[in-house]
């Protein structure tokens, strides 16, 4: 398991933009002190909506634990994926006369 500090790092927006990217959707909740995610293959996770929760560490080190489970991956390729900065790749591929030359017009 991680340890508290690292679990710590972790904020609820990051963990919620994981969850989020990771087909959870975040449903309104009467408890102002959490947030509820539900996954469409039927998960349910509780995760607490400030740092400054009790028990924040343990409450986000069982949501890793059971994210863990749920995509039979390690809680440490998880914790990575959630602090990792949020970016997109895009690749491109031109076709046509310059490009076969190894080289492309700037225009």
């Amino acid at each position: 398991m991680l340890d508290s500090k690292l679990i710590s790092s972790i904020t609820p927006e990051s963990l919620g933009a994981y969850l989020s990217s990771n087909g959870w959707i975040k449903k309104n909740s009467s408890n102002m002190e959490a947030y509820k995610y539900e996954h469409r293959d039927g998960g349910v996770l509780i995760l607490p909506s400030s740092v400054l929760a009790v028990r924040y560490a343990k409450s986000v080190s069982n949501v890793i634990s059971t994210l863990s489970e749920w995509e039979e991956r390690s809680c440490v390729d998880i914790f990575q994926d959630i602090v990792a900065p949020n970016s997109d790749s895009l690749f491109f591929a031109f076709s046509g006369q310059s490009a076969d030359k190894g080289s492309l017009p700037i225009k």
